[in-house]
């Protein structure tokens, strides 16, 4: 079955935030096991937003067959965390997204747009004699009219929407024992005189979640739980006007169906 995927963008993403585009990314990144990100973002000048692009580089295992062969189907995954749609919100923004992926000695390139399709698709698989892991999404041809907010390019202000969407899953690797870091930069050919916003690169790292405190909680009342850990951190911002709470939930139930 073919599907339309200008009828799919409005239909899935209404009116997404240009934020969805790094969450997305950086979330496809990590569930190909990269450790590290790095994200450039540049624009001639202020004000050009059809001037804006985006590259994403990460060293993760890249688009292999089976994984290239899941990007090519909407709507088809193994797992309920994941809608097989996330994509789309990259043609919201941006007419062209060029794909190079190197892996296992192999190299595939190709164009993400309106009218990709595997069957009809420009995608080019060659050898090489690499060992190197990478894979760099370039994103072109922004259909912006407006940026909404500044902060939606920001480092500074990307680092902190960024930490907050992953939060759980950064603990769990920090528990594990991984190393994550992403590098975000923001290139602007042109900085006018008194600009407040001029060139930024700011690092992600683990080390940059709080520290949390650890509580037992007796949840013998609740069927799927023998006991419960509360790990919480409270930190008091001098610098928020209104109150700033960040609420994660991660909850590892081991051998509850067994």
């Amino acid at each position: 079955m073919q599907v339309n995927i200008k009828q799919a963008i409005r239909l899935f993403f209404s009116n997404p935030s240009l934020d969805m585009v790094f969450i997305e990314a950086i979330a496809n990144s990590l569930d190909a096991d990269a450790s590290k990100i790095s994200i450039c973002i540049s624009i001639d000048e202020l004000g050009k937003q059809e001037t804006l692009k985006i590259t994403v580089q990460d060293n993760g295992v890249g688009f292999t067959q089976e994984r290239y062969g899941k990007f090519c189907k909407l709507l088809q995954v193994e797992d309920s965390t994941h809608k097989g749609v996330g994509r789309l919100v990259y043609l919201y923004y941006f007419d062209t997204i060029e794909v190079s992926s190197i892996f296992n000695k192999q190299h595939r390139t190709f164009l993400y747009n309106t009218s990709f399709d595997e069957a009809n698709s420009n995608m080019v698989l060659e050898p090489i004699d690499s060992q190197e892991q990478r894979t760099i999404l370039n994103f072109s041809n922004c259909t912006l009219k407006r940026l909404s907010s500044y902060n939606s390019i920001l480092p500074d202000s990307l680092k902190r929407m960024i930490l907050e969407e992953f939060l759980p899953r950064f603990y769990v690797y920090k528990e594990e024992g991984k190393e994550i870091e992403i590098d975000i930069e923001l290139k602007i050919g042109k900085v006018k005189k008194n600009q407040f916003i001029g060139n930024r690169k700011v690092t992600i790292s683990l080390n940059d979640l709080p520290v949390l405190k650890v509580e037992e909680v007796n949840a013998s009342q609740i069927r799927m739980f023998e006991d419960m850990v509360l790990q919480y951190s409270i930190e008091k911002k001098e610098s928020y006007v209104a109150p700033f709470i960040i609420t994660a939930l991660c909850t590892l139930i081991p051998q509850l169906f067994q």
